[in-house]
């Protein structure tokens, strides 16, 4: 049981007589008052009148007569303010404004700020601001003055009409309450007895009201504090603590623990590579850990459901206490609901032909699609998504998605989620609302028909019923407000980012989850913190304010140093009456939180050096038991199951299956992606919405293959360019998009941007081509030609073969073009000097230098200095990128050098011994764009590479 509130219980029974009188005992937050609770049943006998627990919250209310106002109707009162004051209103532009502005209103009134010389003291600033010589400023400077000046009217307006509805926002009750007098004061806490417990981060407005409590004989209040952090000036966790002690009230902490600098403790750091991966390090903490009654507190709520599912399945976790909710933006129904905006928002500009179809396929992708539906019913709909990938679709049909998925809830759902009754032009917020209605009451028969015992699926289905009844209410009452579909979302998006799905319990027995504001004045023998990383504890700066920093120091506001006590404050807190504590964080530095706390450092380097009792050990955790194992990069061992198919490949009498450029670059840069890629075959079928860069140079490929195959050997000269070629590119064009896309490439959407892009490379290519014309007559002998030859390779025939995008003749000159549509550098095609490995030589370069292998071993009669390889780049401004060879070697011995670079590289592909390990070069980053980086987590193996993979 807690310690701290032992120390509350044992105060009450000893000062207060609860068989007697009444009490009030206020904590910051209303989790504390369930473990009261339960030490009152543990320590009184008979009958007493059980105190009334109140969060401060709850108490300012309930003595001020004022209702908070949710945060909502506040938007809509600042709006409604500055529609009276000529302004629009409007939500997607004032909204955010209109937050920013509550926010400030309520630190003004906590911290019992001069609002007229704080609202001048701003306006003079920004004057200042815009000030210049001349004199003069813009409209647009002068509006943005204007907003400032206004602002003083805003908190005066929002307050009046506030307090006229009997309402009002934190700030602005506890500065009413704080204004009292001692007489008035006491009318409105009823003379009431009222116990303060566990605060740290007091307001102005909240110690002058609890300053006058204490002076009517009403109030004391018990501190949780300990000497370790108070006495050192440079610790934040005491700052609060430090300046209540130098007030002068009676009520200032006068006794502290001495918990830090006295007692045992052991302290774990561990540090786990990603996010999720600290679930994992729980999970085997937990399953040999035996302390009674455990607490897993997060820091990083995020992490719920990757705790909740790492769990281990054990008799002694088997009752788990939740003691905070889910935030349902984070939900599956969340996902499709906000899919659902999109599709409306975008689908229908389609028109008469079909709704746009990937809004669509995003929804029906969704996880909580493929719960919802059986798995017959999901054939169906998978059936009608391998139609899309296949025929290229980019319009959604409804006969289309009937004919392959046959399923009536399917068609029943698609025919909900499209609002199929409502006529174009016709929809409207309520409307979509209505539809949004229709598709929740769909989703909770469709999983209780289902017999799933999904609680937690129901439960969003339920929440998200809420929200849908708040928007119909918050529409009815503001529909001047939310005209668009746009401004509709803003406003669900408003009302959902608040609302979480219930997982409280009241129990304080069993595993308990819960976050660090939860965690607040409780105190466990064991517990384990994730998410211990700088940026989330502490917080990052934040400059959500209107406020400037200096102008809110010189007022007193608190600042970012302040906030961050407050951090500091929970962190040692919850360690303080700990006897064992495991501290984890992520150590990925590719994350934006990769770095460890800086109060997991002060531990290191401050507590475990003062205390001799304390333990101390640090961790890393690699999915592995025991969290100290080293890494290694993945790898796939060449079993004799590996070498079958390699050798198939590397022995081909199939041109188009051989070793190819593209293939050796791709070993050379990293073998597991060629064994990936190339041996097992694992292929992506993931239908996209954009047309990607490898569709975008299929198709200029194919249409430049068109246009030079009817002029092979021929001279092409200017007027045979001019007047046949160029001409017929259009048409090229045309068959070549039809042939990669069944549909053609919508006039919508990312591809129909693609669509301009395309046109614009094969301009500029065009154009390149006719001035080149001019300057030297061309001859093209091949088009998509593939080269090959046999290399022997420790008496093991090895077939090489690359398919040429073009080959041509300028003069005495034969290159060999390939096409590329992406970046290209001249850097990327130039062989640098005094190389001793073929790796060492650029990816792009070495496909070159293949290509003109090739080539010379089908023409051995042709000198290697007549013979070139470059890349035509299709982007501007540069085309020609010419093989630039500065190795001595490949220039005097080009076909001998090849032979052995090649050879060495097919020997040791060839290898049993030699494993396809995984790239560990991080220089030229080859995993960023890698389709399997999903798969390969770069360098996260744990097994050596004498294990078998």
């Amino acid at each position: 049981m807690s310690s701290f509130i032992n120390l509350v219980a044992d105060h009450i029974k000893q000062h207060y007589d609860l068989q007697k009188e009444e009490l009030t005992v206020v904590f910051p937050n209303k989790r504390a008052a369930f473990y009261l609770r339960s030490r009152f049943k543990e320590i009184y006998e008979g009958n007493i009148w059980m105190p009334q627990m109140l969060s401060i919250e709850e108490a300012v209310t309930q003595w001020s007569g004022l209702n908070i106002v949710d945060t909502l109707d506040l938007l809509f009162e600042l709006i409604a303010i500055e529609t009276e004051k000529g302004g629009s209103g409007d939500i997607t532009v004032f909204g955010s404004m209109a937050s920013q502005m509550a926010n400030d209103f309520d630190e003004i009134d906590q911290y019992a700020v001069d609002a007229q010389h704080l609202f001048s003291y701003i306006y003079e600033e920004r004057k200042i601001g815009v000030w210049d010589l001349d004199g003069g400023i813009t409209p647009r400077e002068q509006a943005y003055l204007d907003f400032y000046k206004r602002l003083k009217g805003y908190y005066d307006q929002l307050r009046q009409r506030l307090l006229a509805q009997g309402k009002g926002y934190y700030g602005m009750i506890i500065r009413i309450l704080s204004e009292m007098d001692g007489r008035k004061l006491h009318e409105a806490t009823k003379g009431q007895r009222i116990l303060f417990a566990g605060f740290n981060a007091l307001t102005p407005t909240e110690e002058k009201m609890i300053d006058t409590l204490y002076k009517n004989g009403q109030a004391e209040v018990v501190w949780d504090f300990d000497q370790y952090y108070v006495e050192d000036p440079l610790n934040e966790a005491g700052h609060f603590a430090r300046h209540y002690i130098t007030k002068d009230v009676a009520w200032k902490p006068k006794v502290f623990s001495n918990h830090f600098l006295t007692e045992p403790k052991e302290i774990y750091l561990i540090g786990s590579m990603g996010k999720t991966i600290q679930a994992k390090a729980l999970q085997s903490l937990l399953e040999v850990e035996k302390s009674h009654n455990p607490a897993v507190i997060l820091a990083n709520e995020n992490l719920m459901i990757p705790v909740l599912n790492s769990i281990p399945n054990q008799e002694r976790y088997s009752a788990i206490k939740v003691s905070m909710g889910y935030p349902m933006r984070q939900t599956a129904l969340n996902d499709l609901i906000s899919e659902f905006f999109t599709l409306h928002r975008k689908g229908r500009k389609v028109g008469n032909r079909g709704w746009y179809l990937w809004p669509v396929i995003r929804i029906l992708s969704l996880e909580i699609v493929r719960t919802l539906f059986t798995k017959e019913e999901q054939q169906g709909i998978n059936a009608f998504l391998n139609q899309v990938k296949e025929k290229t679709l980019f319009i959604y049909q409804e006969q289309v998605f009937s004919q392959y998925c046959t399923s009536p809830a399917a068609q029943q759902f698609m025919h909900l989620l499209l609002g199929k009754d409502i006529k174009e032009g016709e929809l409207t917020p309520s409307r979509l609302l209505d539809i949004l209605i229709d598709l929740l009451k769909f989703i909770g028969a469709k999983l209780q028909n289902n017999g799933q015992a999904n609680t937690f699926l129901l439960n969003q289905v339920s929440e998200a019923g809420k929200v849908a009844n708040r928007l119909k209410n918050i529409l009815g009452r503001h529909q001047q407000a939310i005209r668009t579909l746009d401004e509709f979302e803003i406003l669900y998006k408003l009302v959902n980012n608040n609302i979480a799905i219930k997982l409280n319990s009241s129990s304080t027995d069993g595993l308990q989850l819960m976050g660090i504001l939860e965690a607040r004045n409780l105190d466990f023998d064991t517990f384990y913190m994730l998410g211990v990383n700088e940026g989330i504890l502490p917080a990052d700066k934040s400059n959500g304010s209107f406020i400037p920093y200096n102008i809110r120091k010189e007022c007193g506001l608190p600042d970012y140093q302040e906030k961050q006590a407050v951090y500091a404050y929970h962190f040692y807190r919850q360690l303080q009456g700990a006897r064992k504590a495991y501290f984890i964080y992520n150590t990925n530095n590719n994350d934006s939180h990769g770095e460890p706390s800086r109060f997991l450092m002060q531990l290191k380097y401050e507590l475990a050096q003062r205390n001799p009792n304390i333990v101390l050990v640090e961790k890393t955790f690699l999915n592995k038991t025991e969290p100290s194992l080293p890494t290694y990069p993945l790898f796939a061992s060449k079993t004799p199951e590996v070498m079958e198919p390699l050798m198939r490949k590397i022995r081909t009498e199939r041109l188009h299956d051989a070793l190819a450029p593209t293939s050796i670059s791709t070993y050379i840069t990293c073998p597991l992606k060629f064994f990936l890629k190339y041996i097992i075959k694992i292929k992506d079928e993931t239908a996209v919405e954009e047309t990607q860069d490898n569709d975008i140079g299929t198709v200029l490929h194919d249409t430049l293959e068109m246009l030079y195959r009817d002029h092979l050997n021929t001279l092409i000269s200017p007027e045979l360019f001019c007047l046949s070629i160029r001409p017929s590119a259009p048409q090229k064009l045309s068959q070549a998009v039809n042939k990669k896309f069944a549909q053609g490439l919508p006039d919508i959407g990312y591809n129909y941007l693609n669509k301009l892009n395309i046109d614009k490379q094969l301009k500029l290519y065009l154009d390149f081509e006719e001035e080149a014309i001019k300057k030297e007559e061309l001859y093209v002998t091949n088009v998509e030609y593939t080269l090959h030859t046999i290399l022997t390779v420790n008496g093991i025939p090895c077939v090489i073969a690359g398919k040429a995008d073009r080959i041509e003749r300028r003069g005495h000159v034969t290159r060999i073009i390939d096409y590329k549509t992406g970046k290209v550098k001249n850097a990327d095609v130039k062989v640098p000097k005094n190389i001793n490995d073929i790796a060492e030589i650029p990816e792009k370069a070495l496909q070159l230098l293949i290509y003109k292998y090739l080539y010379l071993k089908e023409h051995p009669e042709e000198s290697p200095d007549n013979v070139t390889a470059s890349i035509y780049g299709l982007r501007m401004p540069q085309i020609t990128f010419d093989l630039q060879v500065e190795d001595s070697n490949l220039n005097e011995h080009f076909i001998e050098t090849m032979d052995a670079y090649l050879s060495d590289l097919l020997t040791r592909m060839m290898d049993t011994t030699v494993p396809f390990t995984q790239t560990l070069d991080a220089k030229h980053k080859p995993c960023d764009h890698c389709d399997y980086r999903d798969l390969c987590v770069n360098n996260a193996a744990t097994a050596s590479p004498e294990d078998d993979h």
